[in-house]
């Protein structure tokens, strides 16, 4: 995701990283720095570690869709085809 999120088309040279790159890089970091032995403790039936993190991961990615939409989808208008014109 983060490859492919690096590899979109950019409009302009920018200073630092756009914001759906940051996006994808904060998912992908989190991912990355989880520790599987963390993930696996249950307490009371549950992994609350694990569930936290994707919490984490539910809040990331959509922010991501939302940014990729507005970059690259928003710009998109709808033609109108007038009959009888």
């Amino acid at each position: 995701m983060d490859d492919d999120v690096n590899h979109l088309p950019r409009p302009a040279p920018r200073v630092g990283r756009a914001p759906e790159q940051r996006f994808a890089l904060q998912a992908l970091s989190l991912i990355r720095l989880a520790e599987p032995e963390k993930l696996a403790v249950i307490q009371d039936g549950e992994r609350p570690n694990l569930q936290a993190m994707i919490d984490e991961l539910g809040d990331i990615l959509p922010a991501l869709s939302d940014s990729i939409t507005q970059q690259y989808l928003s710009h998109l208008q709808t033609t109108r085809h007038l009959a009888g014109a």
